[in-house]
């Protein structure tokens, strides 16, 4: 099992650091939290990606975005 930091596991997903702890907080993706940090376990966000709403996640980082709580990190289509 191959764990992963906050930041190697918001860079495999393609999102921010701030909205992968926020999912992680909520319990909407797969984290456990050691100490004061989280962790990932590749295997279970793939899984969790493979599984997820992508168009409810994809609404959802628009909302933050138009909002101002986060960066648009990819372009619109």
């Amino acid at each position: 099992m191959e764990i992963l930091t906050a930041k190697e596991a918001a860079k495999m997903l393609k999102i921010s650091e701030y909205t992968l702890r926020k999912y992680a907080k909520k319990g909407r993706i797969p984290a456990h939290k050691i100490g004061n940090q989280w962790r990932f376990s590749k295997e279970e966000l793939l899984d969790w990606f493979h599984a997820a709403d992508l168009d409810l996640l994809a609404e959802e980082a628009e909302k933050e975005y138009r909002s101002g709580q986060t960066v648009r990190l990819w372009p619109r289509e």
